[in-house]
């Protein structure tokens, strides 16, 4: 943290909040996870571009300098590349909420929760052994995945995560002496890491 810090901008906390928030996501996502694991690099390496055209140092640059408002306005976001391509673009495009790209996570889990070694997993004194969840936010979420509505997207990925991170916490770390004060307690939505 203190060496993000120190690499910050001397004009950083003088900047609006949407910017501060992209050169954030621009220096850790972006360039440390999105364009090496979401394609982009196999992409280009083969000759094919997929997204890096809007990463033109030029585009870049004017972005920089163009107010907030154009950029989101409200809910809406790329407004300002929206209203460039209101001509062009038809209007269930262009009037549409943003469709991020994600592969069906919470489809992948259908029927599978039931299995011995997921129950297990997942039971609550494993996560409670673990505890790197809080075990009733968990028994929440598992509750709603398993009730007639089911969960959407943002629960798939949590189940996502903590299935994950308990596999591997179990795979590589069990065992693995950890001070009490060196552990670090996740909730489901919010990093209550010690400060």
């Amino acid at each position: 943290m203190a060496e993000l810090v120190e690499g910050l901008p001397e004009d950083f906390s003088s900047r609006d909040l949407l910017s501060q928030a992209q050169y954030l996501e621009d220096m850790i996502f972006l360039s440390r996870y999105l364009l090496s694991s979401q394609g982009d690099r196999m992409a280009m390496a083969h000759g094919v571009e997929i997204r890096p055209p809007y990463l033109d140092h030029r585009i870049i640059d004017f972005m920089s300098g163009v107010s907030p408002t154009w950029k989101i306005l409200g809910l809406d976001e790329k407004h300002i590349l929206k209203k460039a391509y209101r001509d062009v673009l038809p209007a269930s495009i262009t009037r549409r909420t943003k469709q991020p790209y994600r592969a069906p996570i919470q489809k992948a889990f259908l029927g599978q929760l039931n299995s011995e070694y997921y129950r297990n997993l997942l039971s609550k004194k494993r996560i409670e052994d673990i505890g790197l969840f809080d075990p009733v936010k968990v028994s929440l979420l598992f509750s709603k995945m398993e009730s007639a509505a089911g969960g959407g997207e943002i629960e798939g990925m949590a189940v996502a995560g903590i299935l994950s991170t308990q596999i591997l916490y179990e795979q590589y770390l069990e065992g693995v002496p950890t001070p009490e004060s060196e552990k670090i307690r996740w909730d489901i939505h919010i990093d209550r890491r010690p400060s």
